[in-house]
């Protein structure tokens, strides 16, 4: 569903198939819908986004909630991010969520998921 040089369609992808997606995967295409954001520099919007489904992840699958926390991070801090953007503070606040998403990850053996959390901190 992802291509990367069309964010935009690929949200629109997303959101389509939203309408047929169980629970846990809507909440998994919305953390991906969350990243199209950050892909176009609508940090502000993909943090006011993800932040919208944090109060349903106690119910998520381990995949879920190691997507958001990816997604959580990269809000803060991405290879999009301009520099000025990227404060300490902003920094910590990523490197805190990818390393909880990685020790999600690694607990519930998501092997790639575990890898892409780490290779962001």
């Amino acid at each position: 569903m992802w291509n990367h040089q069309d964010p935009a369609g690929t949200e629109t992808r997303f959101r389509a198939a939203l309408e047929t997606a169980s629970s846990d995967e809507a909440l998994i295409l919305q953390t991906q819908i969350a990243r199209t954001y950050g892909i176009r520099e609508q940090f502000d919007q993909a943090r006011a986004f993800a932040g919208l489904l944090e109060p349903d992840l106690g119910r998520a699958s381990a995949q879920a909630n190691v997507r958001f926390w990816i997604e959580w991070g990269r809000t803060f801090c991405s290879a999009t991010h301009n520099k000025d953007s990227q404060t300490d503070a902003a920094r910590s606040t990523a490197r805190d969520a990818f390393l909880k998403a990685f020790a999600l990850a690694r607990d519930a053996q998501l092997d790639g998921l575990a890898i892409d959390a780490l290779h962001m901190t």
